[in-house]
């Protein structure tokens, strides 16, 4: 009786989210899953470091972390869990496909294997409602800060796209430190047809100026990358775009990439950036190029001028481009983190066998705990795998 009761609730949330206010929607959950003897309902979201999740009010609930407790492993595996006996705790991931956005934690006195399906579908509506909600609202967005959120990267986020995307051919997660002061680094990706691009910029400077110009960058990427350009036009595009714009010398180093899922074939150009590395079978080899371009904005004027790597990829194969901020970070001590680091934790991620999504967190958190948390400089990282792990 209770299952069906929740899928007449779907229904009735499908029909009434079209006028739901933003801040209407965890009360709305809460007055309706009570009437089904759900003693608790709390939504909550990932916080911008991916490090806590964060309860939408209103709630007594507090913020857990990510890496100590149940809702936190759930984030983590993508796996469900129950836990204690009366009252019965049932923790579910919210996601966009492979994006997670946070966890549902839902209390009754018992859960059967079909309320926990009908349940697993509210956490898929809920997950919906957030993300078409969060565009009217700045309440979903400011519930993920743990603090005030400089200028430069208010304008880095809202031109992000998702942290991560999968389908059958290919995965894609990415990070950016730190999150609140961001403002130079940012990537940018889109899978048009069986052609994936991947882009990844470091704009020089600090803070505002280092922002606008990065997002100039990256909307002169977008522009080109939907004319239908090579990765070669791209680069003369946007760095004459660049030297026409500024005569101060501004430059913005880069990785353009293009990705052929089903065949694997992979093309690369870089501009004044480190890397990429590539993961095979738990090893990392360097495909750094044997010529690497000029930053965009310096000038490679010609197409003669800018060369594109061609490799060819094997089946798990993952793809790590990333900023300087990661190898050039440097603990108290002063010493580096250095590529010699960054391939041994790489190593480590990926060998346990994690998706990319939260391959890429735990990278990114063990750059911040070598470093104490203390950023002076933007760190960025793009994982692809090719072809796309099973998800679960």
């Amino acid at each position: 009786m209770v299952t069906a009761e929740m899928h007449a609730l779907l229904g009735r949330l499908l029909d009434e989210a079209h006028m739901l206010a933003p801040n209407d929607l965890v009360p709305l959950l809460q007055d309706e899953l009570q009437a089904l003897a759900f003693t608790d309902v709390v939504v909550y979201v990932v916080d911008h470091s991916q490090r806590r999740l964060v309860p939408l009010p209103p709630t007594e609930a507090k913020t857990i972390a990510i890496d100590a407790t149940l809702g936190g492993r759930v984030y983590q595996t993508t796996a469900s869990a129950l836990a204690g006996t009366d009252p019965v705790r049932l923790w579910l991931l919210i996601r966009d496909g492979v994006d997670r956005l946070g966890v549902l934690m839902l209390e009754r006195f018992a859960f059967d294997d079909e309320l926990v399906a009908a349940c697993t579908q509210l956490a898929a509506l809920v997950a919906q409602l957030l993300l078409s909600k969060n565009q009217l609202t700045d309440e979903f967005l400011v519930a993920r800060r743990s603090r005030e959120m400089a200028l430069g990267a208010e304008i880095r986020w809202a031109s992000l796209p998702p942290l991560s995307f999968s389908c059958p051919h290919v995965s894609v997660a990415a990070a950016l430190e730190p999150a609140h002061e961001v403002s130079g680094d940012a990537f940018d990706y889109a899978l048009n047809g069986d052609v994936l691009h991947v882009g990844i910029f470091d704009g020089m400077g600090h803070e505002l100026e280092s922002s606008l110009l990065t997002d100039l960058t990256v909307m002169a990427y977008r522009h080109a990358r939907r004319r239908g350009a090579s990765v070669e036009e791209m680069y003369v595009a946007i760095d004459q775009l660049l030297r026409d714009r500024f005569d101060d010398g501004r430059f913005v180093t880069a990785q353009l990439a293009v990705l052929d899922v089903r065949r694997g074939e992979l093309g690369l150009l870089n501009a004044g950036h480190p890397g990429p590395l590539l993961v095979r079978r738990g090893r990392v080899i360097d495909l750094r190029e044997r010529r690497v371009a000029l930053p965009l904005g310096l000038g490679d004027v010609g197409h003669g001028d800018v060369t594109v790597q061609l490799h060819a990829l094997e089946p798990g194969d993952r793809l790590l481009f990333y900023t300087d901020g990661l190898t050039e970070a440097r603990a108290r001590d002063g010493s580096l983190f250095g590529e010699a680091r960054l391939v041994d934790t790489i190593e480590r991620a990926c060998s346990d066998q994690h998706p990319p999504a939260e391959a890429v967190r735990r990278l990114m958190h063990a750059l911040g705990e070598f470093r104490n948390h203390e950023w002076q400089d933007d760190a960025s990282i793009v994982m692809v795998q090719w072809p796309a792990a099973p998800q679960g």
